[in-house]
């Protein structure tokens, strides 16, 4: 029997409800998983739809501390098959779920098949029977091309669906004025959208593999330049099946290569050594950069993995600026051992504030000066101490950290207080 806790709310407040996290892990069931599904297969073209189904799914697992309860084949399964549906309302295409405890994907899927780890992890393909074809009312979906706009779109210049009211969007990407469905496709497309470092990995830090922030920022702009290569590199490595898990340790390792050159450092060989921790940092960068590529490449995309290279990556930052604290200290430089002292303790803030606010309200993406930057000023600052760049590097980083903190600090609060003030719904 198909279960629902929360029957009782119209398709816009259940959307709605979804989007804003106000739904305890008690009252959603399997049946509200089916209707959301259902629900954004109305609004968005079939991929664009699986899309935010996956990431609300896997957010929503995450923020109840469920992750290792979400399932790739499944979710992909039970899209496909609501795909194949001829009915025109959800409440159509609920009929003919059968009444028992029996499992429709158990015609499709061995039982063992979809409690697999490869199952839960990504698509398998049925091993029973095919899945049916694609109904022609979703088929015949496809996804304008859209450019991102920065200012409000009126919420009611958006169409209601044939079985719900729009949903409230601050801001939505700029969809074609003649095709309204677009306009709420793009909304709905950017309400599931999860606030991650890397979409498919995290929404634990920074984006910083491969799938920056929509603002500019200096890594942004490289890694736009330098996609291409990129790219090459990370076929072979999806082709050496290594996973992404070992890349990001791997990462850490060179990392603390580096660390050791800056803490060996003395000052007669203080410029070569600082060079050399320079050319390592840029090395470690780039399995810093592919590790979420490989992942999303060969499919092995997972909660864990979000988690892992987030710890790992404050792991690098502290070993980092561990070696240059013991290179001030073996030169009695008090003044700028408390210096970097501090840059790690601002880093570490940085990345704090974020992962705390995220966990309070959702998105929390000001703030210049996260985790790209600050390697590249380190990278930039040891590459050229023979003009002395990497004292003032830490000046400035100090700086910016703490600025990007305060911002951080003060985007959370108002956002707090405003949602006090909206009226409960």
């Amino acid at each position: 029997m198909l279960k629902f806790g929360c029957a009782a709310m119209s398709d816009g407040d259940f959307l709605r409800a979804f989007q804003d996290r106000d739904i305890a892990t008690s009252q959603f069931h399997h049946g509200d998983h089916l209707r959301l599904a259902w629900l954004l297969l109305e609004r968005l073209p079939f991929d664009d739809a699986l899309d935010s189904v996956r990431k609300g799914l896997q957010n929503f697992a995450l923020r109840t501390g469920n992750a290792a309860h979400y399932n790739e084949t499944v979710t992909q399964a039970w899209m496909r098959l609501l795909a194949a549906q001829e009915a025109k309302t959800f409440a159509e295409a609920m009929a003919s779920y059968p009444e028992d405890e029996s499992n429709p994907l158990h015609a499709f899927w061995l039982p063992d098949t979809l409690k697999s780890e490869a199952a839960r992890t990504g698509w398998v393909p049925p091993d029973v029977a095919p899945l049916p074809p694609m109904s022609g009312r979703w088929k015949l979906r496809a996804t304008a091309p859209r450019t991102r706009r920065s200012t409000p779109l009126p919420v009611d210049s958006l169409p209601e669906s044939p079985s719900s009211q729009t949903l409230p969007l601050p801001f939505v990407e700029e969809a074609d004025p003649e095709n309204p469905r677009e306009a709420l496709a793009a909304a709905v497309r950017d309400t599931f959208r999860l606030p991650a470092r890397r979409p498919e990995r995290a929404t634990l830090e920074e984006d910083t593999h491969g799938s920056m922030s929509s603002r500019f920022t200096w890594t942004s702009a490289f890694g736009k330049g330098s996609g291409w290569l990129l790219q090459k590199i990370v076929n072979g490595l999806a082709l050496s099946k290594i996973s992404p898990n070992t890349l990001t340790f791997i990462g850490l390792i060179i990392n603390i290569v580096a660390a050791f050159f800056f803490g060996y450092a003395r000052s007669e060989n203080a410029h070569r050594m600082f060079l050399y921790a320079g050319l390592i940092l840029i090395g470690a960068g780039l399995f810093d950069m592919v590790d979420g590529r490989v992942a999303r490449q060969t499919n092995q995309v997972s909660v864990f993995g979000a988690f892992f290279d987030s710890v790992i990556d404050r792991y690098s930052d502290v070993a980092i600026f561990f070696g240059l604290l013991v290179y001030y200290a073996r030169g009695n430089r008090f003044v700028y051992v408390v210096l970097v002292a501090f840059v790690m303790t601002a880093s570490l803030m940085v990345s704090y504030t974020r992962a705390r606010a995220e966990a309070l309200i959702g998105s929390c993406k000001v703030g210049f000066m996260e985790r790209p930057e600050r390697i590249v000023l380190v990278i930039l600052g040891a590459l050229c101490d023979t003009w002395g760049v990497m004292a003032p590097a830490l000046w400035v980083l100090a700086f910016l950290s703490t600025v990007t903190v305060i911002h951080r600090i003060r985007f959370t609060y108002t956002e707090t207080e405003r949602r006090k003030l909206q009226p409960a719904r």
